[in-house]
């Protein structure tokens, strides 16, 4: 719980139950797939489950609720990662660990966050679905920092100040280009050069409007208009992959766009970006292709 007075099931059902300890009730915390909740154990070994975390009534589900509700789990998972049975002290601290390595890494804190669900992992039984599930976390702590960098990249292209003048729109353009240029895209480099390439010829153009570059009143963007049965689409070629932005769009790229069946620009290049990445070869090293004309 926060200054809010809110929580999630990381937290509400830890506070309900211990007040409940505190009062003689015989409750224990239980899991189910992306879920904690509280359990009842009554005198004749049967329980009820409690919902913590629902304001808008008391409910109490049955198992079979957790099985087959919104994050449906099968036998061998509820087997395997202890779900739907009373968690003992050990279980929940591992738990407690799981959850507090998750919060280390959402604070860039990856080191201690590594260092926890190595610890977490130390209290459960090893049964392949918890080795493949601390596997999991560590291979996503291991790549983090990339996706730091790749996000702080993505802003710092997002924030470029584009001066008003002729080519004003071009520039808006080509950080959409950079933007589809990252996406699913793993050859950092490449990534950087595109970036790059982009605030150079940025920072020229600013150049040319302080001397008055002549050049820059006969400027014109360059648009790629397709008849498509949807209707007439125009699309700036600053944003298209190549080879559509050097005035080019053979058939197969033609026809991409046609299958989209649609008049919204933003789904014709999606589709256009997609169809590049999965019929070129080597499309995430191709960076200096990108700028057109």
């Amino acid at each position: 719980m926060g200054t809010n007075r809110m929580g999630t099931c990381a937290s509400m059902p830890v506070l309900v139950a211990a007040v409940a300890r505190r009062l003689g009730y015989p409750v224990n915390l239980a899991g189910a797939k992306y879920h904690l909740y509280v359990r009842y154990e009554e005198p004749n070994s049967k329980h009820f489950n409690v919902e913590p975390t629902v304001t808008e009534a008391f409910l109490t589900p049955d198992d079979e609720e957790y099985k087959s509700g919104q994050f449906k789990t099968t036998a061998e998972e509820i087997k395997g990662y202890t779900w739907l049975q009373p968690l003992s002290n050990k279980q929940l601290l591992a738990h407690f660990l799981n959850t507090r390595a998750i919060c280390l890494g959402d604070a860039k804190r990856y080191d201690e966050a590594k260092q926890m669900f190595l610890l977490s992992a130390s209290f459960w039984q090893e049964t392949p679905q918890r080795k493949k599930s601390t596997s999991y976390y560590l291979q996503a702590i291991n790549d983090a920092p990339t996706g730091d960098r790749w996000e702080s990249l993505w802003e710092e292209v997002e924030k470029l100040d584009v001066p008003n003048g002729p080519r004003s729109a071009y520039f808006d353009n080509r950080k959409a280009q950079v933007h589809y240029f990252m996406n699913d895209n793993s050859d950092w480099p490449a990534i950087e050069r595109a970036a790059k390439d982009l605030k150079q010829e940025l920072a020229e153009y600013r150049w040319q409007l302080s001397v008055g570059d002549p050049a820059m009143a006969q400027y014109r963007q360059h648009i790629l208009a397709l008849n498509l049965k949807s209707g007439k689409i125009r699309l700036p070629a600053e944003v298209l992959p190549p080879p559509l932005n050097r005035n080019s769009i053979p058939p197969d790229y033609f026809a991409c766009a046609a299958q989209a069946e649609s008049s919204d620009p933003d789904v014709i290049i999606a589709a256009l970006w997609g169809h590049y990445k999965e019929e070129t070869l080597g499309w995430m090293e191709q960076a200096a292709l990108l700028p057109s004309w």
